[in-house]
């Protein structure tokens, strides 16, 4: 920050000896970007990004900081102004604020925190160290992002060296940091303009800035480049990123930095106002700011109303300052003891340092107030301070116009006053011309970042092990896995049907032939192509651009239906009868006995729940009651689950014996082409071996979990009793939903291991407790972090699916590769909006669903309909983003019939 006047002298004799303007001096130099896109300076783009971990904390440290001023002073806040913060979510996650205080007696003075604390409390009043100990506190928001932008420097800085040849890493990153700060507006200020709201705004900038040259002048301090001068090459990372800025490099439109009596340059906005008569539009104009300075001095000198406004101006800056430097040596007390009264008094003329000024030209006033002063300075250890703050304030008596005889005083003010002035108008300026340099950022969303990075045509900024920008191109490419679920046990349970010459002829060869038809050079040489990674006994990896695995996927889910109905043509309709005759009473009786049950242990319940409600609170029978009846309720849940999963097995054994019931489950990844190995052994001959994270995420996305599939079912039985309907049907071929895990640390895991083994019921209760206790001490606790953090349970998701999955990566990947032939519509659909068939016909676990729709290729062909259903990230991948999973909606199934019918226009040729 430009700080003194001598420091814009010398940083505007660097620009004329660099000859350059300012915006050029706080660019990177884009010449020697390793990656950008144009060729003229005015063509210029840098497409960036930040990896998720970093956005999250630069957006949520604005947020939160922000909030937690306003809750601080909710006080000063008009009723409507005070309901659109309380409305606003933000403010429940700052409902622990301590009480006021400036006390920095706690903190070492050569700690990054005394730093950032004194001078940001030098720059707003609204800011007292109490609440930035508080966000800067372990696991809060400000020291989320002190620690991560110490980090992301270090990664800076190392590519800066390592791999940057020339590029200045350092100052494209920070400048992003400060841009995407420049640009954060609070939802809160959209509902109202009181004049808090937007002093606020204010406060939040002066944080983060010293934040972050805290974190700068820590690195380059370390380096010995921090003090060297502003002209020198070495020292041009900092000197030329940091330097110019000021708390106005991060605000918006809404930001007036002056408007408080505190603000980094200690000038009201009513002062620049004044003196911006006596040098309008200084910043366009070649005279050199000293001249500038001199002048407007000499203005003020010969203005009849600018004296008074400046000398105001001197008192109410060093009153500030003088309560500044005593509430910090004072420790939060309770409100009757002297030091809270004192923090009163102290606090309201800091509140209202203009109420205070006529009391210093009035004598009565002014000796009532030295009078009560007198009388409040009774703290024996605060008394040097206290007599310090009163002599300053009768100093500042003999300051009045009338009284003032010392002409030096008078013309050093008014050259102070100037000073500042010309400050804050280049201040100005310096960050019109940061604002002007995020023209050239390109900055992408998750999606977009994740396709260029890998590409090598995007930097993604962040800290982890990633590199910033890759070295070269790297290839993207589809990954696709299909499994096909219980395939051998369905094709052995008809033991008419040779199983391996079946396999050979009606699935291994007629998906090798239509995978041939997408080599190139083949005959569909239109297509481009594809490749056959491996055949397993019941699974099929495969490889390519998008557009060819998703017409291949397609045509292969052809040729199962065409297996199904040729394996159920293969078994004798007797021999099914009566298998499914003898499965069907067995299932029958199981379901009785098991409804048996859950009839009695409702009644009990309900006897139960009648007599624990009729009993009085203070009755010490009710607690075993209680007892009693919860754990009847839990035997009744247990039942009734094992209802659901009897219904589930009938169905897979059914679909077993009449081979009917052949699923499959596929799914496309999209991303990072695999490397091919190929192995020559001269006994096995060439192997071919495929190796990337892709392939393992399309493996991944097949699966069936019982879980997510029990959670169907659940929702399913729900929506049936409320709609009355028992033929409700799950609309889509896979599901994604969440999930949670007990991790039991190893110690606890054995424990119960053997307790479980000997049968000892009383040690396994003892476990069960201990286990209790460590859940409560861990999630409460982890609760409080952002985001939520576990040691004893694993907060995860599955897939069940049986259908086609994609990635929204693989979704994005076919949207662009039918760009220009085939329309693509994304809509969102919340459940009511749907045509009162489907909502009929159908259950939905979500409230709304998001659509991806492509065209018909031809006319007379389906629409593509692809459905959102959630994201999640697989086991392995815990390090990577969630990732978004869509269905494709078949069009032989339900749900699409009725979907085209009611949703969708009349197909269309591309």
């Amino acid at each position: 920050m430009i700080e003194t006047f001598e420091q814009l002298l010398d940083l505007q004799q660097t620009l004329r000896k660099r000859q350059t303007d300012r915006a050029a001096f706080v660019a990177p130099d884009y010449a020697k970007l390793r990656f950008k896109l144009g060729t003229s300076l005015a063509e210029t783009r840098v497409p960036l990004g930040f990896s998720a971990e970093l956005e999250k904390t630069l957006d949520l440290a604005p947020r939160s900081l922000y909030t937690a001023v306003l809750m601080r002073h909710r006080n000063e806040l008009s009723p409507a102004d005070l309901d659109a913060v309380l409305l606003d979510t933000s403010s429940m996650a700052v409902q622990d604020l301590p009480p006021e205080s400036w006390y920095l007696g706690d903190v070492p003075h050569d700690s990054v925190f005394y730093r950032i604390f004194t001078r940001t409390m030098r720059q707003n009043r609204l800011l007292d160290a109490a609440l930035l100990f508080w966000w800067f506190a372990k696991d809060r928001p400000g020291r989320q992002l002190l620690n991560d932008l110490k980090l992301f420097l270090q990664k800076l800085a190392h590519e800066e060296k390592e791999r940057g040849n020339g590029e200045e890493t350092v100052r494209l990153g920070m400048t992003a940091v400060m841009l995407r700060w420049h640009a954060f507006k609070s939802p809160i200020s959209e509902k109202t303009t009181g004049p808090l709201i937007q002093q606020a705004y204010s406060a939040t900038a002066v944080v983060l800035y010293e934040t972050l040259r805290a974190v700068l002048e820590d690195h380059y301090g370390a380096l010995g480049i921090k003090d060297r001068p502003m002209g020198d090459d070495a020292a041009v990372s900092y000197q030329g990123f940091m330097v110019p800025f000021s708390p106005l490099a991060i605000a918006t439109a809404s930001l007036k930095i002056t408007g408080d009596a505190v603000n980094p340059f200690g000038i009201s906005n009513r002062t620049a106002d004044t003196l911006e008569r006596f040098f309008p539009r200084m910043i366009e104009r070649s005279t050199p700011v000293d001249e500038i300075q001199r002048q407007i001095a000499a203005k003020i000198a010969g203005d009849k109303q600018a004296p008074g406004l400046i000398l105001a101006e001197v008192r109410r800056q060093r009153i500030l300052e003088g309560i500044l430097q005593l509430v910090t040596a004072i420790k939060a007390a309770d409100k009757e003891t002297p030091e809270a009264k004192i923090l009163e008094e102290l606090h309201a003329i800091r509140t209202n340092p203009d109420g205070f000024l006529p009391a210093l030209d009035d004598k009565k006033q002014f000796k009532d107030w030295s009078e009560k002063w007198k009388r409040m300075s009774t703290v024996a250890a605060l008394r040097p301070q206290l007599d310090a703050f009163h002599d300053l304030a009768a100093a500042l008596v003999k300051l009045s116009p009338g009284l003032l005889s010392d002409k030096k005083a008078l013309e050093a003010a008014f050259a102070e006053h100037a000073k500042r002035f010309v400050l804050l108008r280049h201040s100005e300026a310096w960050n019109e011309a940061l604002a002007g340099t995020g023209t050239a950022f390109q900055l992408l969303d998750s999606g977009a970042l994740a396709e260029a990075w890998a590409q090598g045509r995007a930097y993604r900024l962040g800290y982890d092990e990633k590199p910033l920008l890759q070295d070269s191109f790297v290839a993207s490419e589809g990954q696709f896995f299909i499994d096909l679920k219980d395939f051998t046990k369905r094709t052995y349970s008809s033991k008419e049907v040779a199983m391996a010459d079946f396999m050979k002829h009606e699935f291994y060869e007629p998906i090798l032939a239509v995978a041939k038809e997408y080599q190139v050079g083949m005959r569909h040489i239109d297509r481009s192509g594809i490749s056959i990674n491996n055949l397993l006994g019941d699974a099929v990896s495969a490889s390519g651009d998008m557009l060819s695995l998703f017409n291949f996927s397609k045509e292969l889910f052809a040729i199962i239906r065409g297996y199904r109905e040729k394996l159920r043509a293969r078994i004798p309709e007797a021999l099914v009868r009566e298998k499914v005759a003898a499965l069907q009473k067995r299932h029958d009786t199981q379901r009785a006995a098991l409804l048996a049950e859950r009839n009695r242990l409702l009644t009990t319940i309900q006897k139960l729940t009648a007599d624990y409600k009729a009993m009085p609170a203070q009755d010490p029978k009710r607690a075993a009651t209680g007892a009693q009846l919860r754990g009847y309720q839990e035997s009744f849940a247990t039942v009734d689950r094992q209802v659901r999963e009897l219904q589930l097995e009938f169905a897979d054994e059914k679909g077993l014996l009449e081979g009917t019931g052949l699923e499959a489950g596929a799914y496309i990844a999209w991303g990072t082409a695999a490397e091919m190995i190929v192995f020559r052994d001269e006994v096995f001959g060439p192997l071919k071996v495929a190796i990337g994270e892709k392939i393992n995420e399309s493996a991944r996305g097949t699966a069936r979990d019982g879980g997510v599939r029990s959670q169907l079912e659940h929702v399913l039985a729900r929506q049936r009793v409320e709609k009355k309907n028992p033929s409700l049907a799950y609309p889509f071929s896979a599901y994604v939903d969440d999930s949670v895990q007990l991790d039991l640390e190893p110690d606890l895991e054995d424990l119960l291991r053997k307790a479980i083994a000997a049968k000892d019921a009383d040690g396994v209760k003892r476990m069960v407790q201990s286990l209790s206790q460590r859940l409560v001490n861990d999630l409460v606790p982890g609760l409080k972090k952002n985001p939520p953090e576990f040691r004893t349970l694993r907060l995860g998701n599955g897939i069940y699916n049986l259908g086609l999955a994609l990635s929204g990566d693989a979704v994005d990947a076919l949207c662009k590769a039918v760009e220009g032939s085939r329309a693509v519509q994304r809509r969102t659909l919340k459940v009511e909006e749907f045509h009162p068939e489907i909502g009929r016909r159908f259950a939905f676990p979500k409230p709304a669903y998001e659509f991806v729709i492509l065209n018909a290729p031809e006319a007379g062909q389906p629409a593509d309909v692809f459905v959102a259903l959630g994201s999640m990230v697989f086991k392995g991948f815990e390090k990577m983003d969630p990732q978004t999973i869509y269905v494709y909606a078949e069009p032989e199934s339900a749900f699409y019939q009725a979907f085209a019918k009611h949703h969708l226009a009349e197909p269309a040729a591309g």
